[in-house]
């Protein structure tokens, strides 16, 4: 496993500077940023507080949001 997220690493940083290289990507991102980011809005404490209060009626809006975000940070 230790072997695999190497590989997963070197990608991702490879993935990285190629993004900078072009301008698409600031200089400052590091292979930890994405994979903060990519924790962070994998999943969303609004959902799952929406769902145990039983507000599924706000569950798409919420969805929604998060999809918005996670776009913004692609971007």
């Amino acid at each position: 496993m230790s072997a695999v997220a190497v590989r997963g690493d070197e990608a991702a940083e490879k993935v990285i500077r190629r993004a900078q290289a072009v301008g698409a990507l600031r200089e400052d991102v590091a292979v930890i940023d994405v994979a903060l980011l990519i924790e962070q809005l994998g999943r969303s404490p609004l959902v799952e507080q929406l769902t145990k209060q039983g507000h599924v009626d706000l569950l798409d809006v919420a969805r929604h949001a998060r999809r918005r975000l996670v776009a913004i940070a692609i971007d």
